[in-house]
């Protein structure tokens, strides 16, 4: 399948003025059909991804525009005559030349290198590179290497981790970017773009573009932040895919949670935290918006935060924060950089790998710890990322935790979970392994909470934790059948949507409290650090402060939505409406849409999950008379895991909240009012109507942002499909 292809499968509208993470350039302009109108828009725009696009660089010419005599003025090349990277203005990611790699089809020996002077770095400083590369062959090769190398004595060294694909996107320009952090005895970096005889497979001729990089030093920040206000440190902890259940603060007796307990013994925990989506991307991205994902639209897999949201860190950064980021994320994965999740973060380290992640802050606080220790103005930010307990299960006490069941005792993979768990087929797996799945899921919520407790250990050795302001929160749970039929994440019911929230907030909250009575969104975590750092909320946000839990109204709704999996839910503290399918895949020819939304759910899968599937346009179908959304209610004092649906018991809870979640669809533009007017299917009173104008008015004057949309790269998809996501 050529790029052109991919790319298209990969489409969804773009918008001028938004930044856009980009990997290339589709020739010709395709038309996007969406509900209501008709754009024009480029496949791929050839833009510089934010997060990449230095300034001031600290490296010299990156663009390779100063032509040398043997090398671009500011680098230096090695490498035989057969081998060797050379300039060549043929073709260019940017300007007019670019570093080119040719070796004619012959495999040679030996090793090019491409090296920029020296600059000054010192430990603790982050270097965070890039370098834009595109290859024409058979696409069988693996890519020239781009790293940092830093000096330490006398001896030029590499430094880890380095940006790599396994199989490299071919035709397309596409970032090879990382971010390592400087090592103690070191005194200068450099950037360097290395080549082998192995990038010659199949004929492929590499091309180097606007490689750059920049130091990133909060040294230097403590210093110049002397006579500045001292502003409240705030650290923000997201584990992925944890659910309230395996925390012992949360009720749990079977799990291990010393830290996170600990955590909630100091600060505010709430027992009714509804996550604003059932997965990832737009869960955070809601959480740093504290807008809905239909409102800041990054919803589906490839989908980018857009660069015309106003971020919870863009706002802190301009306050006078230095903001930072240490994330298990690839790239252009759920919460990467390139998926525009880097907007308004100084540094943003990002890796594949946990133990590399929790490497690098380790090294970033050790090297950095008589800054922070004499820090006297300005203010941390500090973004901690947690891929865990999110699958594969790991069992990490096989000895312990051993099955009974058919799958054995062994690790779950995502494709072994959607293929084998989740349908229940005779023969292949039963209860003893759901049971299994659980509670090596359990463990994976041990293993956060260490992680968890390292994290503050390291921060107290830095005399920051007495003060300092903590947040753990999550992005969505995980369901194993507790409701039957409901499993993995992506679905509304509460296994998944509601999750745990603890502020840990010192001298603005009073300890040790469990809000109950109430319901809350992770759409009120930006608000919150807002309030406690002074600064103003953007005037339109969906979430509300919680540093006054008392003032939380006692019949507050909040909502949860997922467009890409077909659900969107309402809820007050006792009932919870759910529609669903609230949305359809847009399937061409004769297929029925919602028949081809059936054959795809967890658990039912008739048909392989490919990524275009998943990734291809939806339309929210709520209205219409030939709508096939059907509305549940439950209620949730009475049955939390809502297993027994209540909507003919009782009518006037269930329109109570139906009217409720038309008015939030109207007010953030899931569906507009004249279109719900003239459906007129739920027979609207005009007390309902003018409920549901007051909700919507003035939405014309929000701010509207494009939905755009990032060609995932290849080994983004291959992790994906590993962890269950398609086939």
């Amino acid at each position: 399948m050529n790029a052109e292809v991919l790319m298209k499968q990969f489409l969804v509208l773009l918008g001028i003025g938004v930044g856009l993470a980009g990997v290339g350039v589709v020739a010709g302009v395709v038309v996007v059909e969406n509900p209501g109108s008709k754009v024009q828009a480029p496949a791929i725009l050839d833009v510089p991804i934010p997060y990449l696009d230095y300034v001031s660089p600290d490296n010299a010419n990156g663009g390779f525009e100063a032509a040398g005599r043997d090398s671009p003025v500011g680098w230096t090349v090695t490498g035989g005559p057969d081998l060797r990277w050379r300039q060549d203005g043929d073709s260019s990611h940017s300007g007019s030349q670019s570093m080119l790699l040719d070796v004619g089809g012959v495999k040679p020996d030996g090793v090019t290198r491409l090296v920029s002077l020296p600059f000054a770095a010192g430990p603790g400083d982050v270097v965070k590179f890039s370098a834009w590369v595109f290859g024409d062959g058979a696409g069988t090769a693996k890519p020239p290497d781009v790293y940092a190398e830093a000096l330490a004595g006398n001896q030029w060294a590499p430094m880890a981790p380095r940006p790599f694909f396994m199989r490299a996107p071919m035709g397309v320009w596409f970032p090879l970017a990382s971010s390592v952090v400087v090592p103690r005895g070191v005194t200068q970096v450099r950037l360097v773009a290395s080549a082998d005889g192995s990038i010659a497979a199949g004929g492929t001729v590499w091309r180097l573009d606007d490689s750059y990089c920049n130091v990133v030093s909060l040294r230097a920040y403590v210093q110049s932040h002397r006579g500045s206000a001292r502003l409240p440190d705030v650290l923000l902890l997201g584990a992925d895919t944890l659910r309230q259940s395996p925390l012992g603060c949360y009720g749990s007796t079977t799990v291990y949670t010393p830290n996170l307990d600990l955590l909630a013994h100091e600060g505010v925990l709430f027992g009714h935290a509804v996550a604003s989506s059932s997965w990832t991307r737009p869960s955070f991205a809601s959480i740093f918006t504290s807008l809905y994902p239909s409102q800041h639209t990054a919803e589906l897999h490839s989908s980018v935060l857009p660069d015309t949201v106003t971020t919870l860190v863009e706002l802190l950064r301009a306050k006078g924060y230095f903001t930072a980021a240490f994330t298990k994320t690839r790239f252009d994965g759920f919460v990467g950089p390139g998926s525009g999740f880097g907007q308004g973060f100084d540094l943003y380290f990002h890796a594949d790998d946990e133990a590399v992640v929790s490497e690098a802050f380790d090294t970033f606080l050790q090297a950095n710890a008589d800054a922070l220790s004499s820090l006297g103005g300005g203010g941390l930010f500090i973004f901690r990322h947690y891929y865990e307990p999110h699958a594969t299960y790991k069992n990490r006490w096989p000895d312990i935790i051993i099955n009974k069941g058919l799958l054995g005792t062994r690790d779950l993979e995502g494709a072994t979970l959607f293929s084998s768990l989740y349908p229940q087929k005779p023969g292949v797996a039963n209860a003893e392994d759901v049971e299994y799945a659980r509670r090596i899921y359990e463990s994976q919520a041990n293993e956060v909470d260490t992680l968890v407790g390292e994290t503050l250990a390291r921060l107290r050795s830095c005399g920051l934790y007495d003060r300092l302001n903590i947040i753990l929160c999550s992005d969505h749970g995980e369901s194993f059948n507790e409701r039957p039929g409901t499993w993995n994440h992506a679905n509304p019911y509460n296994t998944c949507t509601e999750v745990p929230l603890i502020l840990r907030l010192p001298g603005l909250v009073k300890p040790g409290i469990r809000v109950d009575d109430v319901v809350v969104s992770n759409l009120d975590i930006m608000p919150t650090i807002l309030e406690m750092a002074g600064i103003e909320p953007p005037a339109r946000i969906e979430g509300k402060s919680l540093l006054r839990p008392e003032e939380i109204p006692g019949d507050r709704l909040v909502a949860s939505e997922d467009r890409k999996s077909g659900s969107i839910s309402i809820r007050s503290r006792r009932y919870k409406l759910v529609a669903v399918p609230a949305s359809l895949p847009r399937v061409t020819g004769r297929e029925d849409p919602y028949e081809y939304w059936k054959s795809i759910q967890p658990g039912v899968i008739e048909r392989p999950l490919t990524v275009d599937l998943l990734d291809g346009p939806r339309d929210w179908v709520l209205l219409g008379r030939q709508s096939p959304t059907r509305f549940e209610l439950y209620d949730l004092e009475a049955d939390p895991l809502e297993k027994r649906e209540v909507a003919k018991e009782k009518p006037g809870e269930l329109r109570a909240l139906l009217i409720e979640l038309l008015a939030h669809c109207a007010r953030t533009r899931i569906f507009s009012l004249e279109q719900l007017k003239r459906e007129q299917q739920f027979n609207l009173t005009e007390e309902e109507v003018a409920r549901v104008e007051a909700a919507a008015k003035g939405v014309s004057a929000a701010p509207e942002h494009v939905p755009s949309a990032v060609e995932l790269m290849p080994d983004t998809v291959e992790s994906l499909k590993n962890l269950g996501y398609f086939n």
